[in-house]
C-alpha cells in the first residue's frame, strides 16, 4: 500500500469519477484506475463500485475511508512541517537509474563522482518496473537519473525539480532480420499492427508505449513484457517484436535503432523534488556530470 494509491481513491470517491479525478491529478485514468485496483488486491477487498452516475464507495470502502482520510491528513501535515535539505551533504543517499544510464555508460563515471565521498554510503535502485517519481514522493530515493514520464502520466509536476542531462533521439529498435531495420527513419504508420516488447505494466515504457498508441492511434498487435532492458533487447534481437528506445540501446545490446520521423527526441533527466534541489550533494553531482557529458561530447 502506497501514498499514492490512498491519495488516488480519496480523490476518485471526492469527484464521483475515475475520469475527473485523472484529471485533476494529471494523470492518465488507466494508471489512476491500476493503483486503485492494485490497492483493493493488496487489501483483499472491493472498494468502489461502478455505478450509472459514477463511482461509490463499498461498505468496506467506507470503513477505509475513514482511516484513509487520516493518513492523508498525516501525510499533509508531515509535508508542511519537514525541513528542506539545505546545504547539508547527505550522509546516505538512495539513487533511483533508468536503463539509458547504463547505455549512455554513466554508470561507471558516477562511481568514481562517490568514491570521492568516502564519507556517502549510497545506493542505487535500477529496477526497470519501478515508477521513479513515485520512489522519490514516497522519500525512498532521493534522486532519479532517468527520464520524466509523458505529462499525462505525472500527478505532481510541480513537485519535481527536473534537470536535463542529455537528449537522444527517440527510435525503433527492431531485430537485424526485421526488413525495417534497412530504413533510414521510419514513421509512426508503420509500426501499425506491430508487436512491442516493453518493461512491466505501469513501467516508463509502458507509459511511453500507451502514449504513443493513445495520440497515434496506432493498433498495438500484441504486447510481450519482460523484468529488465537486457531481456527486452534480447526478445527484440529475437524478432518477437519491436521496442521503442534510443539508439545507445541498440549498441550496447545489440540489434537495430530506425529513428523515428518526424524526429522525437528524449532528455535524460536528474530528478529530484524540489525541496532538495539547493542540497549541495544535488548540486555537486549535478555539475559533475553536466562537465562529464559536456567533456565527452567535446571529445568525439
Amino acid at each position: 500500500m502506497t501514498i499514492l494509491q490512498i491519495m488516488y481513491l480519496l480523490a476518485a470517491v471526492e469527484h464521483g469519477s475515475m475520469s475527473k479525478a485523472a484529471e485533476e491529478l494529471h494523470v492518465s485514468q488507466p494508471a489512476l484506475s491500476l493503483q486503485i485496483k492494485n490497492l483493493e488486491n493488496e487489501i483483499g477487498c472491493q472498494l468502489l463500485r461502478r455505478e450509472p452516475q459514477g463511482v461509490v464507495l463499498t461498505a468496506s470502502g467506507r470503513a477505509f475511508q475513514k482511516d484513509a482520510l487520516k493518513v492523508r491528513e498525516a501525510w499533509n501535515r508531515l509535508e508542511e512541517d519537514s525541513r528542506e535539505l539545505g546545504n547539508e551533504v547527505c550522509a546516505e543517499i538512495s539513487i533511483g537509474l533508468g536503463p539509458r544510464v547504463y547505455s549512455q555508460e554513466l554508470f561507471d563515471p558516477l562511481v568514481k563522482f562517490f568514491s570521492r565521498h568516502p564519507d556517502t554510503s549510497v545506493s542505487f535502485l535500477t529496477d526497470v518496473g519501478v515508477s521513479m517519481l513515485d520512489k522519490l514522493e514516497e522519500k525512498k530515493i532521493e534522486i532519479a537519473i532517468a527520464r520524466m514520464p509523458p505529462a499525462a502520466d505525472v500527478p505532481h509536476p510541480d513537485r519535481f525539480y527536473v534537470h536535463p542531462l542529455l537528449t537522444e533521439r527517440q527510435c525503433v529498435l527492431v531485430s537485424e532480420d526485421d526488413p525495417r531495420s534497412l530504413l533510414k527513419s521510419i514513421t509512426i504508420e508503420d509500426l501499425d499492427d506491430s508487436a512491442f516488447i516493453s518493461g512491466p505494466e505501469g513501467c516508463m515504457d509502458d507509459m511511453v508505449l500507451h502514449e504513443l498508441s493513445r495520440q497515434q492511434g496506432i493498433h498495438i498487435r500484441k504486447i510481450y513484457r519482460a523484468q529488465d532492458i537486457e531481456s527486452i533487447m534480447t526478445m527484440v534481437r529475437s524478432g518477437a517484436g519491436v521496442a521503442l528506445g534510443p539508439a545507445s540501446f541498440a549498441r550496447r545490446y545489440g540489434g537495430k535503432a530506425v529513428p523515428i520521423e518526424p524526429g522525437v527526441d528524449v532528455s535524460l533527466d536528474l530528478i529530484t523534488l524540489k525541496q532538495n534541489a539547493g542540497n549541495s550533494f544535488v548540486r555537486q553531482l549535478r555539475r559533475f556530470l553536466d562537465g562529464y557529458i559536456k567533456e565527452r561530447e567535446t571529445e568525439k
